[in-house]
């Protein structure tokens, strides 16, 4: 299953999923783009799928529990990006 797809099926299906992007949306600000069931339709068809523009209000919608690196990790890398200085403090020392 393709993590577009697991998005989906975590909204219950694309219908849903099109109604929550829409209203992710609009709680942006963004009240000129209305995502229909045909459009999330066409992504899981097309070889890019969701476009990027949509992934971190996805990601943001779903509380994390599908990322834009899974969606799309040709434009966001296939991992977050941690600092050196995050990873080197989440390292406790030996005792």
């Amino acid at each position: 299953m393709s993590h577009l797809k697991r998005a989906i099926s975590l909204c219950g299906n694309q219908t849903a999923f099109a109604a929550r992007l829409t209203q992710a949306l609009k709680a942006r600000g963004i009240t000129d783009r209305v995502i229909s069931q045909q459009i999330v339709s066409y992504w899981c068809k097309s070889a890019s799928g969701l476009p990027s523009t949509y992934c971190i209000d996805v990601e943001e919608m779903l509380n994390f529990q599908v990322t834009k690196h899974e969606l799309r990790p040709d434009v966001f890398g296939d991992k977050p990006y941690v600092p050196i200085s995050e990873s080197a403090n989440s390292v406790s020392a030996p005792v």
